[in-house]
This record gives C-alpha cells, sequence and structure tokens, in this order.
C-alpha cells in the first residue's frame, strides 16, 4: 500500500506565487516527483496564512523516497531551488493513501494530533470515528522512525469554510497533546 507525504513549506519574503519563474519551477519538480513516483503530487495554500504552501503526495514506501530520490540527481536539482524559495517547516509520512481525497475542493481541513508514545492504542478507536464521520476524508498515523511521540492526522474536504468547524471539535482520545487545524486550497495551474 502507498503512504502519502505531506510537508509545509513557508514562502521566503523574497518569494512570491504570483512570480511565473518559481511557478515554472514548481511545476517542474512537481512533474518530477510525479514521474519518480508514478503517483500524483499536489501543492495548496494554507488560508489562515497563505505564505504557507503544504505539498501533498504518495509514495510505495519510504525506503523510495529516503533512498531512491535522494541518491537522485533530480534530487540534487530541486534542493536548491525549494531552499532558495522556501523556510522548510516539517514534513511527514502516513499510512494511508490519498488516492480518495478530492485535493480541488474549496476547503480542505487538515488536523494533526500528536499524542504521548504509547497512547496509539487509546486513540485509534476515536480516529476511526472522526474519519468516519467526516465525509470523504482519510488520515492515519505517522511511519517515520525516530519519533517519541505518535502523531495522526486527518485530511477531510468541505464546501464551506464554517462547515470544518466538525474537525476542530475533534478530540482523538483523551491522549491528545497537540491539536493543529489548518485549512487550505489547491494552487491551480501549477
Amino acid at each position: 500500500m502507498a503512504i502519502s507525504e505531506i510537508g509545509l513549506l513557508k514562502l521566503k519574503s523574497t518569494a512570491s506565487l504570483d512570480d511565473p519563474e518559481l511557478r515554472e519551477k514548481l511545476s517542474q519538480i512537481k512533474s518530477n516527483l510525479e514521474k519518480f513516483t508514478g503517483h500524483d503530487f499536489h501543492y495548496l495554500q494554507q488560508i489562515e496564512d497563505p505564505n504557507y504552501i503544504y505539498m501533498l503526495g504518495q509514495w510505495q514506501s519510504l525506503e523510495q523516497h529516503y533512498k531512491e530520490l535522494h541518491s537522485s540527481t533530480d534530487w540534487q536539482e530541486m534542493v536548491p531551488i525549494m531552499q532558495k524559495h522556501f523556510d522548510f517547516q516539517w514534513m511527514a509520512h502516513y499510512d494511508f493513501a490519498l488516492d480518495n481525497i478530492n485535493v480541488d475542493t474549496p476547503v480542505l481541513g487538515l488536523a494533526r494530533y500528536v499524542m504521548s508514545e504509547g497512547d496509539r492504542k487509546n486513540a485509534e478507536d476515536s480516529l476511526d470515528k472522526a474519519r468516519s464521520s467526516l465525509k470523504d476524508s482519510v488520515g492515519g498515523w505517522k511511519v517515520d522512525g525516530g519519533r517519541k511521540s505518535e502523531e495522526a492526522v486527518l485530511l477531510a474536504p468541505n464546501e464551506k469554510l464554517q462547515e470544518q468547524q466538525s474537525i476542530k471539535d475533534l478530540k482523538i482520545g483523551d491522549a491528545t497533546e497537540q491539536a493543529d487545524i489548518k485549512h487550505m486550497r489547491l494552487i491551480k495551474n501549477i
């Protein structure tokens, strides 16, 4: 089963998504990633702060991303471009596929939940209930190693921003230490 990747980038003060050159470079990077993985990749702009850009994509495995891509010449060319225009915030892989999520929706909600290591078992039922209560949502658990906490994420499309309140009200069990809820829109023509 494919795994999803969600990354967050922040535009540097010297960069703008209105810049045709930057948009072309992002398009090239997206195309390279899609060719490399065989899966779609998307850029989405955060509604709360438009300087934040999410990248959503899929991989066959962590190994495909870390070992195969990171040793490729495409990767060596992409990194300086990204570093010139963006500050890297975070990136993680999760145990669900993005095939069934509509990223081209007026609003896509992203909820990240962090809990103490070992509390995952207590929270799994709550995550399953939350996922089933949000129409057309996907979600799952972080699969990257080396963490001292557990992390779950939910992605849920909705037609209207105010309907996203359902995602704001969710708590994944009593174990949730931190919940970060943001909203985004697909950046078109990239």
